[in-house]
């Protein structure tokens, strides 16, 4: 077929393949333990809301206890969704964000402390979340981490 020379020029619109097919290992295992931390949020949240109805039944708590699900839910999906698509911006974010929770701890432990002591659970599950926490943190911080994140060498390297 002949081109046109008359015809405007063509370029590409969709989005740039990226060759993201070997995900860092690391990378995978922070994303496993980001669902870990969910499953112990789902776990608390159940135990807490059946603690509740045996003090007393109200709706209101397993609505509260549903929207704190679907909330904890999406918000690991899209986290893992974006740290496996290779976005730097989301290592970075939860990196800061976590650090400086943890750095808020000891200052607002005045308001945690009545909290916890009422219930007992969701201090339990906040402290099991510590670890996968932080190892979760460490892992996407790492050298090869980092380098798979970045657009320039990030492509290229493998799973190992």
């Amino acid at each position: 077929m002949e081109t046109n020379p008359y015809s405007p020029p063509r370029a590409p619109v969709a989005d740039i393949s990226s060759d993201r097919t070997m995900v860092n290992r690391d990378v995978l295992i922070a994303c496993k333990l980001f669902w870990l931390m969910f499953g112990l949020t789902l776990a608390g949240t159940v135990f807490e809301v059946l603690r509740q109805l045996a003090i007393a039944p109200m709706i209101g708590n397993l609505i509260v206890a549903t929207m704190r699900i679907v909330v904890a839910f999406a918000f690991t999906w899209w986290t893992v969704s974006k740290l496996k698509l290779g976005r730097n911006w989301m290592r970075l974010l939860l990196t800061i964000s976590t650090v400086l929770g943890y750095l808020c701890v000891p200052i607002f432990w005045k308001f945690y402390l009545p909290i916890y002591a009422r219930n007992p659970i969701m201090a339990g599950v906040n402290v099991l979340q510590i670890i996968p926490s932080v190892w979760a943190i460490v892992l996407l911080n790492l050298p090869r981490s980092r380098s798979w994140f970045s657009p320039t060498t990030g492509r290229k390297l493998s799973v190992a």
